[in-house]
């Protein structure tokens, strides 16, 4: 979508000029209401991402990009056990993984948020080994884990491979390592505007 370009592009307002056009014609698009939800993501907009991203649950429970908008924008507002269900909608509706889902549950009885986040991403890259994971779906959860090196190695890997999610470095959950060098390489690499998104 548009909207979705040219929030990569860092044009919000002209991004959410364009889906707000997108919704008056198909409100009830499920596509068109998580892409919504994204680029509220994207403008840090959590509350209204957050509601949107339930619209469209509420329509089709699962759907993966909305579940996505959860579990990032309850982690923005530092509410980790709605992030941590977001996480396990993001694992099921990528990958339909039970065990998956079950590491990080069990991580989150034992050690929180944070331990919930590293055990799926060492569980994703187990994944990645024998069969298949996204990169950047690592380097969400190691960054979300705290572990920034990590992520960043990831996503490295993920530009090698031609990673499609990619393009979402502008997302909050990159906040906390924008300013490092390697990133803004990758951000540089990769032609996307290096502008400070918070």
């Amino acid at each position: 979508m548009t909207s979705h370009f040219l929030m990569h592009m860092n044009r919000p307002e002209e991004a959410m000029t364009m889906i707000d056009r997108a919704l008056k014609r198909d409100p009830f698009n499920v596509m068109v209401l998580s892409f919504y939800a994204i680029d509220l993501l994207f403008a840090r907009r959590y509350d209204e991402c957050i509601e949107a991203a339930r619209e469209v649950l509420r329509a089709q429970p699962g759907y993966p990009l909305a579940q996505t908008a959860l579990w990032m924008a309850h982690s923005a507002k530092a509410m980790p056990r709605e992030a941590a269900d977001g996480a396990k909608g993001v694992l099921m509706g990528s990958y339909a993984d039970e065990g998956l889902v079950a590491v990080l549950e069990r991580g989150y009885a034992q050690g929180g948020y944070t331990v919930a986040m590293k055990r799926a991403a060492d569980a994703l890259v187990e994944r990645f080994q024998a069969s298949y994971a996204l990169p950047t779906d690592i380097a969400f959860f190691y960054l979300e884990a705290g572990e920034r090196a990590k992520a960043l190695e990831w996503l490295e890997k993920g530009f090698e491979a031609r990673d499609p999610s990619m393009p979402y470095l502008g997302f909050p959950t990159f906040d906390p390592i924008r300013s490092d060098p390697r990133f803004q390489d990758l951000v540089r690499r990769m032609n996307l505007p290096a502008g400070d998104k918070k």
